[in-house]
């Protein structure tokens, strides 16, 4: 039997369609694309210094800002900088989080950053560049008035030796809290073997902003997905060039 072809008209309509679809297709999921980026990511952020020095805030109430979803999850990002003197891997930072006047379970009130969890001295850089990283430039009388002389020698003397600091993050999550108008309430309650110079808080919903995501390259799975790949091919070239001797 022989072909009948398509008449120009229909496939030019057809691929007007297709090109129509391709477009519609496109859009909805720029705009879909669009409204997940809008509702996702930080909404707030906030540094204590020194926290447990003396004279010095420990507590912290972040008022959420228009667009916060009381309906949704809620993440806190805690950053911290601080110094070890002893390099105690039992040391440890405590932290109670919640929303004003919400029932918090227990779980998600309380949270701790141990120093075993921690970057070490080598990949945390100087002691001043991390705390820089979270506070901003600071001038040195600047930093001696607020950290008080005590621990501003202590600070004096990390950066000397360049020993006994500490760099961490931790990634937490709270229930959705129901009420839109309730501040979140942040208390470091206490440190056992450190001296937190800085912490900064980040609080989002949706998707992690991606600052503190873990990247690939980061990830054990990563890492051992790409020396598999270094070994396998170094047998492969192992094996091209026997079968040519």
């Amino acid at each position: 039997m022989p072909l009948v072809p398509f008449p120009v008209t229909a496939m030019s309509g057809s691929r007007t369609i297709s090109h129509s679809l391709r477009q519609s297709a496109a859009a909805a999921a720029l705009l879909l694309g669009f409204s997940v980026t809008t509702l996702a990511g930080s909404l707030t952020s906030s540094t204590l210094l020194a926290p447990l020095a003396p004279e010095h805030t420990s507590r912290l109430s972040l008022t959420l800002p228009r667009g916060f979803a009381a309906d949704q999850d809620v993440w806190v990002v805690y950053e911290l900088v601080a110094l070890s003197p002893d390099n105690d891997d039992a040391a440890e930072l405590s932290i109670e989080q919640s929303f004003e006047r919400v029932m918090t379970p227990l779980t998600a009130l309380y949270v701790t950053l141990r120093a075993g969890d921690m970057e070490s001295n080598a990949s945390v850089g100087t002691v001043a560049q991390r705390l820089e990283q979270l506070v901003g430039h600071r001038e040195p009388e600047e930093l001696k008035r607020l950290m008080g002389t005590d621990l501003y020698a202590a600070y004096e003397s990390a950066s000397a030796d360049k020993e006994g600091v500490l760099g961490g993050r931790v990634v937490t999550r709270l229930p959705p809290p129901g009420k839109s108008a309730e501040p979140l309430q942040i208390s470091v309650e206490r440190a056992t073997g450190m001296l937190p110079l800085a912490l900064r808080i980040t609080v989002g919903q949706g998707e992690l902003s991606p600052e503190f995501q873990q990247q690939p390259k980061d990830s054990v799975l990563y890492r051992a997905g790409y020396f598999a790949a270094l070994a396998i091919f170094g047998w492969l070239v192992l094996r091209f060039f026997r079968r040519r001797n």
